[in-house]
């Protein structure tokens, strides 16, 4: 049992003193509602999900199949919907049923997983605990205090194997286990499942009057990966604020109390408002009675509230309490009717998050800039950098620009991106970009699949590929044309694809080709293309053999694309293929004198700890192992720091330089809200202005900063071990690339020593190891062909030290024959079973005293004669071993050293320091200091005070900030109402809360039509502005309330803006000069937009579509209550539009 979330049911009221037999199933029910609060972090619209919990004396037995006649008594759920991004949800294909009922000691869960292709049901070999999301399951969700923050979670496939975690507010506890049981069984046309969970192991069974949130989920994946809930709101159907609720009915009393929520329960959660304990009293008795609701921890005074509810009357009582940042935390939730004890309980807080490290390995205390810039020019990053064309996606970001009320004018847009010479990446590369002012080089995208085939390596397809790049270089002019891009992902989809279509073929007989050259070329004759993902076909021999047959397709696509370019136009530099984030056995050494430039993504799935130096991790990987140009995809957005400061934006940047990495692949537009319905920001440019402006200013920077000085030590090497990154499928775990993150970080961020990456292709051709290097790490060492095996012992053998952090290390060769011995030999050990261990006791006193193992699995290690014992486990076995060959060393880890654990803790670092200082490597090299000037990060800009018409939001860092407001209970009016589109309310005074030009607190949180990306509003634009079609002259007065001196106007519009004035007035009748603006000329905004025809013309005198902004001084050494702004008269046919205004005040 993890040890979060214990909790214990006490008298009165448990659910084994109170429920005798059986209450039988219900519909679901709705309390009272009044006074009934939005506990905080309630989700959407969607009907809340509701059911009485029926509860036994006995559980139903576990069959598999729900044939105990005791399911019957259960609630019946058969109202699951498909989770396709949508409210609500939309009908499924096939019917999921769901059974749930508890006894005094567990929760029973029964699925019936309708099925009418039973035959493509994914089933693995996964154990307990074991990724069992990949394949068809069930799951289950409870969140048993209602705090809608956090959740328990299992999940059972149609094997009954369980998974099981904590969605803690910290993370993901994959450690938490409650010991549930399961059965499943699979029939012709179904699968059931049917499992139970002991209370005791999630804090105890349920009290009368309670409210738990639960939800049912169930993953298809017959056909195609299909999610179904039984709850679904404006939530995805994991999230504890969308969970339907399962009711354990009150007692009937006359005071009958409900208990809504008991909060978060986390010291984590004590500013966001979820640490609420939420009571409903409906009192049907005769008289009044005095409620009592209190929490208390530990000795402390406890948090309650006190109140009278009069008779026949139902009220909903709140107590907020806060939590000490403390383990193993004991709450008591108690409520007295009239002095009387009616309910209590406990609850153990759920573990908050521990205090985070200040240690950033990618950050630099101490850095240098032009000590590092040598003499050498910078190479094709003066040329620019790849960007995305989303910024100027001008239908999606001008409605945007209406909503967030901010500038975005297109001309403008092109003029950023012309002077920062992006060179945008292209589907259609007949059409030129940009305008003529501000012109834009293209980056043709090649097309993945050709319309005739399925798969990226047919040959149709490889045909389609070289007509497309004959026909972008047969155009009779290709000026615009600046390089050419070999494709999106594209390596990826040819294992993800290739391995689906072998398990499902169909009629696609060159599938069945590819699997004999597969086998025949690289899988010794055994092992041909596996057979879906890695649940499904998880053999790692056939993926060695795939992967390695891919790279050879690969490498010959891009050799054919490289050639043509050159002798056509030579001109045109060509880039590889953009990977996904991660690391991939694609034997770049291979691909290298096929192109100019290499691209890779980069990316931490839901954000990363700012301690991780992934990106340059990467960027030195591609370095050194192709000696060409990088310029690495890198998402600074939601795929990598979601709340990066522009600070850290520079910070992270200069990590693809200090490591080799040359120039910038730049994608803007994976904003966390992007699936969401409300907070899609759509791209950087609004999401996250200060890094935006520092983009920019780093690549304009860059475009003339000379090459960097870099060390000229190179004899340690790091094995990119192919091979065994080979085994991890397509959809495989991450644990092998953070293997060879931690390695690089180790001995690059940490210890600061230089160092080299190499590949398995490369130990093949050289002829040697040993005249290239002095130590060699191995973070991966597991499964490798036998001619690098062979080259590694030779290097060991000649005096080399190699260092394995694989405890795995050379188990098999590429084709399953045993290495062992060759292990044996190498490193002088033989491991074996793995051990119950926590702690490390190194020898040397330098490399510290005790360290805790991070890493859950140890193994002991029996040395042969000879072989020094450099470390031990507490028990004394042997945990790290050193075999002495002449003047190197082969070192042999029992456990696996190399995690991003470990990065954080300053005793692992002091660890491997040490490790790598007495192997002989040189530390402390200077490159690691390099890091971009400071005048290339965004400042913000000062504020001119206090916005007295309380809608200064901004985004800043994908997050809404509400920046020095002062709600002053304003309104305006105006002289003239808007006749185009008009404002919230007609005549009269308009409230500053109510008022479209007012309106960015609603605005920002405009719903889109659905949740997902790149749809439209719900509303249009006009609903967030206010127009005049009349050319007549305009006056707003502002009331303020009371009189203050003024600062600022700011206006934000589109359309026209003719001259104006602005006047201020204590009482209403005079007013006295405040500022004026002339009317801006708009004549020079030109600009293509992409859905239309181009260069697209702006009428003189009208911002279009654009949104413009104007700052208005006013003069404060006068105070004034009404502000009144007036408009001249405009041309005819000239519009007034106005999008948001701001009237700022002296502080």
């Amino acid at each position: 049992m993890g040890e979060s979330g214990q909790r214990r049911a006490i008298e009165p009221g448990t659910v084994a003193q109170t429920f005798v037999v059986i209450a039988l199933f219900a519909t679901a029910m709705a309390f009272a509602a009044d006074g009934e609060p939005a506990v905080a972090g309630t989700a959407g619209a969607v009907d809340q999900q509701r059911f009485t919990m029926p509860v036994l004396a006995d559980g139903p037995a576990l069959h598999g199949d729900l044939s105990d006649p005791l399911w019957k008594h259960g609630v019946h759920l058969p109202a699951f919907v498909l989770s396709d991004g949508s409210a609500g949800g939309s009908e499924p294909a096939v019917k999921t049923e769901a059974y749930v009922l508890c006894d005094a000691e567990f929760i029973y869960v029964g699925f019936i997983c309708h099925e009418p292709r039973i035959g493509d049901i994914t089933i693995s070999e996964a154990g307990r605990d074991g990724p069992l999301w990949r394949e068809d399951c069930v799951e289950l969700y409870l969140d048993p205090t209602r705090g809608r923050s956090w959740a328990y979670h299992w999940i059972v496939n149609s094997k009954g194997v369980i998974w099981d975690g904590l969605h803690a507010p910290a993370g993901l506890d994959m450690d938490f286990n409650a010991d549930a049981q399961a059965a499943s069984k699979v029939f012709e046309d179904r699968w059931t499942a049917e499992f139970k969970v002991p209370f005791e192991d999630i804090g105890g069974a349920p009290v009368r009057g309670e409210v738990w949130g639960i939800n049912l989920i169930r993953l298809r994946q017959a056909g195609k990966l299909e999610p179904f809930a039984w709850s679904l709101q404006d939530v995805t159907h994991a999230d504890p604020r969308g969970f339907g609720e399962a009711v354990f009915g009150a007692r009937e009393t006359p005071v009958r109390v409900s208990v809504l929520s008991r909060g978060g329960a986390c010291a984590d959660l004590n500013e966001k408002g979820a640490n609420r304990f939420v009571v409903q009293i409906e009192n049907t008795g005769d008289a009044p009675s005095e409620i009592t609701c209190h929490v208390s921890v530990i000795e402390a005074p406890p948090d309650l509230v006190t109140r009278v509810v009069p008779a026949g009357r139902t009220e909903t009582i709140s107590v907020d309490y806060e939590l000490p940042k403390q383990s193993e935390l004991l709450l008591n939730y108690r409520v007295q009717v009239d002095g009387r004890d009616v309910y209590h309980s406990e609850f153990l807080a759920i573990q908050p998050a521990p205090e985070k490290e200040s240690f950033r390995s990618w950050e630099i205390p101490d850095p240098l800039y032009e000590e590092l810039l040598s003499d050498e020019p910078p190479g094709l990053r003066s040329q620019g950098s790849i960007m995305w064309q989303h910024m100027l996606d001008l239908p999606e970001s001008r409605p945007a620009a209406v909503r967030f009320g901010v500038r975005y004018v297109a001309q403008e847009m092109f003029r950023d991106h012309s002077l920062s010479k992006f060179r945008l990446m292209a589907g259609d590369f007949k059409r030129r970009r940009g305008s003529d002012q501000w012109p834009l080089l293209i980056v043709p995208h090649a097309p993945l699949n050709a319309p005739d085939a399925p798969w990226v390596l047919d040959p149709r397809s490889l045909d389609n590929y070289s007509k497309w790049t004959a026909e972008i270089l047969a155009l009779p002019d290709t000026s615009h044309i600046w390089a050419l891009f070999a494709g999106d992902e594209q390596g990826d989809h040819a294992a993800a694809d290739g391995a689906m279509l072998m398990k499902r073929p169909g009629d696609y007989a060159y599938i069945h080709e590819a699997d004999k050259m597969v086998r025949a070329e690289f899988g010794g004759n055994k092992f041909g293309i596996p057979k879906g993902n890695m649940s499904y076909d998880p053999n790692p021999y056939k993926w060695i053999a795939f992967y390695r047959w891919i790279n050879h397709r690969m490498v010959q696509r891009q050799k054919r694309l490289y050639e043509m370019v050159q002798a056509a136009e030579p001109r045109i530099v060509v880039t590889t293929d953009n990977p996904p984030g991660g690391l991939y056995a694609n034997e770049y050494s291979e691909l290298a004198p096929y192109a100019d430039v290499f691209t890779h993504q980069f990316g931490y799935p839901g954000g990363a700890t700012h301690w991780r130096a992934g990106v340059g991790c990467l960027s030195k990987i591609f370095a050194d192992l192709t000696g060409k140009e990088f310029w690495p995809c890198i998402h600074i957005e939601n795929f990598n720091y979601p709340d990066s400061t522009p600070e850290e934006t520079a910070e992270e940047l200069g990590q693809i330089f200090r490591n080799g990495g040359t120039g910038f692949h730049l994608f803007q537009t994976h904003i966390g809200g992007h699936p969401k319905l409300v907070k899609d920001t759509r791209n950087t440019y609004f999401g996250s202005p200060g890094r935006y402006h520092t983009i920019l200013n780093i690549t304009r920077l860059t475009q003339t900063m000379p090459k960097l000085k870099f060390p000229d030590y190179d004899r340690t090497g790091i094995l990119y071990n192919d091979d065994t990154l080979a085994t991890r499928p397509h959809d495989g775990p991450l644990d092998m690339v953070e293997a060879i993150e931690a390695c690089y970080t180790m001995l690059g961020p940490v210890a600061r020593a230089w160092f080299k990456f190499f590949d398995c292709p490369q130990v093949v051709k050289w002829p040697s190891l040993r005249d290239r290097f002095d130590v060699i790490y191995l973070p991966l060492a597991k499964y490798q062909r036998v001619a690098v095996a062979t080259k590694l012992r030779a290097f060991a053998a000649e005096g080399g030290s190699l260092v394995c952090g694989d405890p795995h290390g050379f188990e098999t060769d590429a084709l399953g024959n045993d290495m062992r011995a060759l292990r044996k030999t190498i490193f002088g050990v033989d491991v074996g079973e793995a051990l119950a261990v926590k702690q490390l006791l190194p020898k040397d006193a330098r490399w510290g005293e005790t360290l805790t193992l991070k890493g859950k699995a140890a193994y002991r290690l029996n040395p042969g004669t000879g072989v020094e014992v450099l470390a031990t486990y507490e028990d004394g076995s042997a945990a790290i071993t050193a075999k002495q060959n002449g003047v190197g060393r082969a070192i042999f880890f029992g456990f696996n050293p190399f995690l991003l654990k470990a990065v954080p803790d300053a005793q692992w670092r002091n660890f491997f320091t040490a490790l790598i200082k007495s192997l002989g490597t040189p530390v402390d090299f200077d490159i690691w200091r390099f890091r971009f000037p400071d005048s290339v990060v965004w400042k913000e800009p000062a504020l001119p005070g206090v916005c007295v018409t309380n809608n200064r939001v901004v985004w800043r860092e994908e997050k809404l900030r509400f920046e020095n407001n002062v709600d002053v209970k304003g309104s305006y009016r105006y002289s003239l109402s808007p006749d185009r589109y008009a404002d919230a309310a007609v005549g009269g005074d308009i409230l500053f809360s109510e008022g479209r030009l007012t309106d960015r607190r609603k605005s920002m949180l405009a719903k889109k039509t659905e949740a997902k990306q790149y749809v439209p509003y719900e509303f249009p634009d006009s609903h967030w502005m206010v127009s005049w079609a009349r050319s007549d002259p305009v006056s707003m007065v502002f009331d303020l309330r009371e009189s203050r001196p003024l600062v600022q106007l700011s206006l934000w519009f589109r359309d026209a803006m003719p001259a104006v004035t602005v006047e201020g007035s204590i009482g209403g009748e005079q007013w006295h000069p405040l500022g004026k603006a002339t009317g801006i000329s708009l004549s020079s905004a030109t600009g293509e937009v992409y859905s239309r025809p181009p260069h697209h013309e702006v009428t003189a005198g009208s911002a279009g579509d654009d949104v413009y902004d104007m700052v208005i001084r006013l003069d404060e050494d006068v105070s004034s209550r009404f502000v009144r702004v007036n408009f001249a008269a405009r041309q005819k046919d000239q519009r007034l539009s106005l999008v948001e205004t701001e009237i700022w005040a002296v502080e």
